[in-house]
């Protein structure tokens, strides 16, 4: 029921905590308090900005986003619906790439497309959160 002080009641610390992986934050008490608590948390990278969906011709649809040199790939996600339950993804390794052509859909469809980042870190791979969904409607 009592606010500790930063500083004088406890101590924070933090490691691994500047690049894209796990960190790690330890709070250890100080003075009358004691103990200490170890917490991981993982760090993801920047998402992707200024996403762009067009209908091609073919019926194709292009996606587009501003390149991230900092991450390893993008991955894309479309569907039909908009809580992507029958979804299908592309993803994109390299990272200058920074549209996407998908075919093989459907006319005078709806789809719901979005974007992410991924960073690969110690074996795994840490991804961003996703774009705001974009919508096009297939009539070409």
């Amino acid at each position: 029921g009592e606010v500790l002080k930063a500083g004088t009641d406890y101590s924070v610390s933090y490691s691994k905590n500047k690049n894209v992986g796990t960190a790690t934050v330890t709070v250890s008490g100080n003075g009358i308090y004691y103990g200490k608590v170890t917490k991981n948390f993982d760090i993801i990278p920047k998402g992707v900005s200024s996403v762009t969906v067009s209908n091609q011709k073919g019926k194709k649809l292009k996606v587009s986003w501003k390149k991230n040199s900092a991450v390893n790939g993008y991955e894309i996600q479309y569907a039909l619906d908009k809580n992507y339950k029958k979804l299908k993804k592309a993803t994109i390794k390299k990272v200058k790439e920074t549209s996407k052509v998908i075919s093989g859909l459907k006319k005078n469809k709806k789809y719901y497309v979005r974007v992410r980042t991924y960073q690969k870190a110690s074996g795994k791979n840490y991804y961003s959160n996703w774009s705001k969904t974009k919508t096009v409607t297939i009539k070409k």
